[in-house]
């Protein structure tokens, strides 16, 4: 058994929320063999990922980065 040291489809999901928040971009760097294929632990992080963007892609394409670093309403309540 290998031993991947991927991240999940969670933490790249979150870290693409947070990236975008910011007005940033994301590369997804994919190892692909030497015959183009990909091994079983990649297929499901990108399943993972694929899910999650049919039902929220709305949230990634149809949105506006922060003006200001930190506001929202998340920050407003930490700040208080």
């Amino acid at each position: 058994m290998e031993r991947h040291h991927y991240k999940s489809a969670k933490t790249v999901i979150h870290t693409l929320i947070d990236v975008v928040s910011k007005n940033g971009n994301l590369l997804l760097s994919i190892p692909v063999k030497g015959n183009g294929s990909i091994d079983s632990d990649e297929r499901e992080i990108i399943r993972g990922i694929t899910a999650w963007m049919k039902i929220n892609s709305e949230a990634i394409y149809g949105t506006r980065p922060y003006s200001v670093y930190g506001e929202g309403l998340q920050c407003r309540k930490l700040r208080h």
